[in-house]
């Protein structure tokens, strides 16, 4: 069971707390939802946002349709103009978006040697996704993303988020921002076989 308690305050506050300190190293940060407590971080305290020497971000479709709308993916549409910020930042950051997150999914005889809370967990995904026999691991994708690069070719490349009209939420290249690496390949095969294994541990 976790020893771990919730933070007192904001997420951001504690984020600050934590880069303030002179633990080593750094903590990498990864942002499985909206970026409203990151952005609120970078626009308070931007030296001390600095210190971060990684951060993950699950969000975004750059060269493929969103999951919300036919433009924006979920995270990115929740709060545009938190993840606009954050990716202007020019903090270290790596994108993994829907570019490659609907390309590594996991079937319901993947979990079967998982154990039984694990298996509940994701068969309860399977019954309420209008996925067919397929969930596509975005979240634990991002994560993988902190832990091994090789899994991935990434492009160095602006991007900005639409934050207003029809296209609200989306993710685009642009010219005069700062460079993110954005996740454009991933081996599926490795990182299935990652999934898979990690799973086969609990």
């Amino acid at each position: 069971m976790p020893t771990s308690k919730p933070a007192d305050g904001g997420a951001h506050e504690a984020l600050v707390q934590r880069l303030r300190s002179d633990a080593s190293p750094m903590p990498i940060v990864i942002a499985l939802g909206p970026l409203t407590n990151i952005a609120r971080l970078v626009q308070a305290e931007p030296e001390i946002a600095r210190r971060i020497p990684l951060l993950v971000v699950m969000g975004g479709a750059v060269d493929c349709p969103g999951n919300v709308t036919p433009w924006a993916e979920f995270n990115v549409w929740n709060d545009p103009e938190a993840a606009n910020t954050v990716l202007a930042s020019g903090l270290n950051i790596r994108l993994i978006g829907l570019d490659v997150c609907n390309r590594v999914r996991l079937r319901p005889e993947d979990v079967v040697h998982a154990d039984k809370q694990v298996r509940r967990m994701m068969q309860a995904w399977f019954a309420r996704r209008d996925t067919g026999d397929e969930f596509a691991m975005c979240d634990p994708l991002a994560v993988s993303a902190a832990i091994d690069t090789s899994l991935f070719k990434f492009e160095r490349t602006p991007v900005q988020v639409v934050t207003e009209g029809e296209q609200r939420g989306r993710t685009i290249r642009a010219s005069q921002t700062s460079s993110i690496d954005v996740a454009v390949e991933v081996d599926v095969e490795r990182a299935t076989a990652l999934f898979r294994q990690r799973l086969s541990l609990y």
